[in-house]
């Protein structure tokens, strides 16, 4: 596919869908992908955040003087309230840093962006692909990740907004475990993004 036209897509779904699986896709296609969470995680090494984290959270979620997520994740993920004070003070900095990515497109480039609609970001984008899954399908993909328990995984559920589809403007469904079949959808969603866009270029032309 001919990447001639500079495009920020937004990959995104609910935890389960299969985001990074496609996201994984796409990087074999030969295209350029970025990951939020990785900005995320960036953002959280940076000293004053550390600092600040570590004075409301407490030291306990440190670990040789660096954040550690799985602390961090255990308080805020049973206390919504912790979760709000967190995604506060994280939001800001890693939004403000994708934004700074976004800007630099100069071609089709991917962001995997799982909270993409609950922070607001969709319009960042100039267009969002929406990857679904069957919830019992997503539970079970869930619940073979390391440290992942029933309530936990629940509650990283009950973060995430339940029907984005209306939000979206391409929506993949990634049930199966067929990559070959996975392989198939992408090459059409690309397809449908490069022929629709193509329309709009002609139609401003």
């Amino acid at each position: 596919m001919k990447q001639n036209k500079a495009l920020a897509i937004a990959i995104t779904g609910n935890i389960g869908s299969g985001k990074s699986t496609v996201c994984h896709f796409l990087e074999i296609m030969k295209f350029e992908v970025h990951s939020a969470d990785r900005i995320v995680h960036e953002s959280m090494e940076e000293p004053q955040l550390i600092k600040d984290l570590s004075h409301v959270f407490g030291d306990g979620i440190l670990t040789e003087n660096k954040i550690d997520r799985d602390k961090l994740g255990k308080i805020v993920f049973e206390d919504e309230e912790k979760l709000e004070v967190l995604n506060s003070m994280l939001h800001p900095i890693a939004i403000k840093r994708l934004m700074d990515e976004v800007k630099k497109v100069d071609k089709m480039v991917f962001f995997e962006v799982p909270l993409l609609f609950e922070v607001g970001m969709e319009k960042m984008f100039d267009l969002v692909v929406l990857i679904t899954a069957d919830k019992y399908v997503r539970l079970e993909r869930i619940m073979t990740r390391e440290g992942m328990t029933l309530k936990k995984a629940k509650a990283i559920n009950r973060n995430q907004m339940p029907d984005r589809k209306k939000k979206a403007d391409y929506i993949l469904t990634n049930n199966g475990d067929d990559c070959e079949e996975l392989t198939y959808q992408l090459t059409d969603l690309l397809r449908m993004i490069e022929s629709d866009n193509k329309e709009v270029k002609d139609e401003k032309d």
